[in-house]
């Protein structure tokens, strides 16, 4: 990732150069995690709140750049410091006490949680600036590293206060990203003004004129936060339209966030966005003809009819957006090479164009792909297309698939390409009993795989009405202003009034505002119409959901979040099996 100035990001306020006791003894082989394992046990996985932090920290570790994605965090029993700490091996060590003091602090869990990816966000920006001075200094005061780390001169401490400023920047901007609320940094905690000063006092930290006081930290920070939050309240809606299918309007609000901070993630979803515009266009017929892997939705949001008939060629728009998806995505896994998210739409993208060598290499650079179904079946379809293979039902791919297939858990989207292999190569009455097999579990497919499915049947009248029937229109909840509602009307006017909270500006292209509430809803206006409601800060658990309003359409893994759609109006973002939102569309 490329630092601008305006990089207004983040993180974690740590501080952790405190005396310790000296029977604590870390050579610098304490600069990699396997020696902290051998001095601390590692806290058990069901201990509080653990496996809640590690989550987080792959939440976070997702919104970073490529040379974060190996790291790791590992949890140690202690209660003292270093508390939180990037090590030279690239992974990150945090103590129970820092979880302790975290999770007994004042506000709610989410409130708690944004605090924890804030100090994870810190950490993993020291890692990606290959920044372990703090790490020597912190050995140094075991009495086990040189203790001219010290004798800094004034050049090099400003420079030292500086680089930790811009951890903190950075952290802030990743938790972002990554979803968490950083207004919990802010407020109130413990009797202390903010978060960064309840954190000095209960870690004892000795404030020195290497590192800035607590309430610096907060001045420096909360100007950062005012610029950054709207920018990035912004790209979450730019997501969350992408996911309802109104591309346009998402692709102007991530480009428009790509000009402020150029990350990989961002590239990821533009690219997504493109590939979706690029099936948009075609016959639906050509979209769905196999099932590949995409970041977000298979679904693009268009009705597809059960009675179209087969095309084959893809039209010069679609190709267009194709072949801009692959320059994104390819630029975004310059950045991050092991982001697998990235890889699917970027081997989706390519076959669409036909270029099966191309994505054949993008598959072959995914670890241990032979092993994973999902991939082992891109790689049949293109073994299929190679017309230098004399007999391709006779490779390992294919045959390898047939086994896969047979099997009575097969993933849908296995089924459906072997199925799909069959019927275009003359072998219809294999086809056919693959093809009864996904009509069996109809509900769990995407609607327009459904649709597909139905088209192989006999009685597609049928058919249709058993989509129909799956489909869940009611919304979720009662709303103030319903998506559609202008909000110039006179009740709308008398509403945000009384919320008495000014509504977050569009820097974009479009004449687009986010109007907040004091109930943790906002409200993405576009041309003076609500477009997309949110309901935020939920911590409900999915039982509820599905007691409520029974199974969704479909479950979308989007890395450690699920999307839970509930036909075309309605999604409930999910992590950890809570949910944290819901997402209300037009």
């Amino acid at each position: 990732m490329r630092y601008h100035p305006h990089h207004f990001i983040i993180a974690a306020a740590l501080a952790f150069l405190m005396t310790t006791s000296s029977s604590l003894v870390l050579a610098e082989s304490g600069s990699n995690a396997n020696a902290w394992l051998k001095n601390y046990k590692q806290a058990p996985a069901d201990a509080r709140m653990v496996s809640r932090v590690q989550a987080i920290f792959e939440d976070v570790k997702r919104a970073n750049d490529s040379v974060v994605h190996p790291s790791k965090l590992y949890i140690i029993e202690s209660n003292s410091t270093p508390w939180a700490i990037a090590l030279k091996d690239r992974n990150v060590i945090l103590t129970t006490g820092a979880i302790d003091i975290i999770y007994n602090s004042d506000g709610s869990l989410y409130e708690q949680d944004a605090r924890m990816a804030f100090v994870l966000g810190h950490e993993l920006k020291h890692v990606i600036e290959n920044d372990f001075l703090h790490h020597k200094a912190f050995l140094a005061l075991t009495e086990s590293a040189d203790s001219d780390v010290f004798s800094m001169d004034t050049g090099e401490t400003a420079e030292r206060k500086t680089m930790e400023l811009r951890a903190d920047e950075e952290g802030l901007i990743h938790a972002s990203l990554a979803g968490y609320d950083m207004s919990a940094i802010f407020s109130e905690v413990g009797g202390a003004n903010n978060f960064l000063e309840h954190w000095a006092v209960q870690t004892n930290t000795v404030s020195g004129s290497r590192y800035a006081s607590p309430q610096e930290r907060i001045d420096y920070l909360w100007e950062l936060y005012e610029s950054t939050e709207s920018k990035v309240e912004f790209f979450r809606y730019g997501v969350r339209l992408a996911h309802f299918g109104d591309y346009e309007n998402a692709l102007v609000l991530l480009e428009d966030f790509y000009k402020y901070y150029d990350s990989d993630r961002v590239l990821t979803n533009r690219g997504y966005v493109h590939l979706q515009l690029a099936r948009a266009a075609m016959d639906e017929a050509v979209a769905y003809r196999y099932w590949f892997p995409d970041l977000l939705d298979l679904d693009s949001g268009f009705p597809v009819s059960v009675s179209r008939s087969i095309a084959t060629q893809i039209p010069e728009n679609a190709r267009r957006h194709l072949q801009t998806a692959v320059k994104l995505l390819t630029e975004g896994l310059s950045y991050s090479q092991n982001d697998l998210f990235t890889r699917m739409n970027l081997i989706t993208a390519h076959l669409f164009l036909k270029e099966y060598s191309a994505a054949r290499a993008v598959i072959e650079k995914i670890d241990n792909w032979e092993a994973q179904p999902r991939f082992l079946a891109l790689d049949a379809i293109i073994t299929m297309q190679d017309k230098r293979i004399k007999n391709p039902w006779e490779s390992y791919s294919l045959e390898l698939v047939e086994q896969l297939a047979k099997e009575p858990d097969a993933p849908h989207n296995l089924i459906y390409n072997y199925a799909r292999l069959l019927q275009e190569n003359g072998r219809s009455n294999e086809a056919a009993q693959y093809w009864s097999r996904l009509m069996a579990r109809l509900s769990a497919l995407p609607k327009n795989y459904q649709v597909m499915v139905c088209r192989q049947l006999d009685n597609k009248e049928q058919c249709a009405k058993q989509i129909q029937s799956f489909s869940v229109q009611h919304r979720p909840l009662k709303l103030a202003l319903n998506p559609g509602e202008n909000v110039n009307s006179k009740k709308a006017r008398k509403l945000i009034k009384a919320w008495n909270i000014k509504p977050i500006e569009t820097f974009s292209g479009i004449d687009a505002k986010i109007y907040p509430d004091n109930n943790n809803r906002s409200r993405l206006v576009v041309d003076d119409k609500v477009k997309l409601v949110t309901v935020g800060n939920l911590d409900s658990d999915v039982n509820q959901l599905v007691d409520k309003y029974g199974q969704p359409e479909q479950i979308i893994n989007t890395g450690l979040e699920q999307i839970w759609s509930y036909g075309p109006h309605w999604s409930a973002l999910v992590v950890n099996n809570k949910v944290r939102e819901l997402w209300v569309a037009q």
